[in-house]
């Protein structure tokens, strides 16, 4: 996250000979970034967790796709 603050601190000063992509300094960095994105996949189970309950009520096909499933029939 190190460096994704750094890359975005970058861009807001105004320093456009900055990489888009901030390079990672030293491998601490880059453990540091693996682990806060381990962190936030293995936050919540993407079956079962807070996000597939809230959206329990919604169909799995919207109003929208009528057609698109229409023309999937045999």
């Amino acid at each position: 996250m190190l460096a994704l603050r750094r890359g975005r601190n970058m861009l807001e000063t105004g320093q456009t000979d900055a990489p888009v992509v901030p390079v990672l300094a030293t491998k601490a960095e880059a453990d540091a970034l693996k682990e806060d994105l381990d962190d936030l996949v293995a936050s919540e189970c993407p079956l079962c967790g807070d996000l597939m309950i809230r959206s329990v009520d919604r169909p799995f096909i919207a109003d929208t796709e009528i057609e698109l499933v229409a023309s999937w029939q045999l």
